[in-house]
């Protein structure tokens, strides 16, 4: 098992002040959240707080500083839905335990 629901708590309480300072929420998503485990990746998404246009600059910069190495994908087709998230960035840790940032 790649993550659990601990684990990702435990990072999203670490990032969240850093996040809310730059004007985000951050929200977790897929498998850690519906089934409380992954064997492939933890899902954060990236949403502005109170309508905020926040600054995806700011935010990638902070995300590649605390983690050392992301490899961006920018409109990846495996991402556009079409529905409400506008994804502009997928970014990648290269850890042995991956990490999708989604940021609207």
């Amino acid at each position: 098992m790649m993550w659990n629901l601990d684990e990702a708590l435990e990072l999203i309480r670490e990032l969240q002040p850093k996040v809310r300072e730059l004007g985000y929420h951050v929200l977790l998503g897929g498998g850690v959240l519906n089934e409380g485990k992954s064997d492939k990746d933890l899902d954060l998404f990236f949403i502005p707080l109170n309508n905020y246009q926040g600054n995806d600059d700011e935010l990638v910069k902070y995300l590649f500083d605390r983690f050392s190495w992301l490899d961006p994908i920018r409109d990846s087709p495996d991402y556009m839905s079409g529905d409400m998230w506008h994804y502009k960035h997928m970014l990648k840790n290269k850890s042995e335990q991956r990490i999708d940032f989604f940021i609207q």
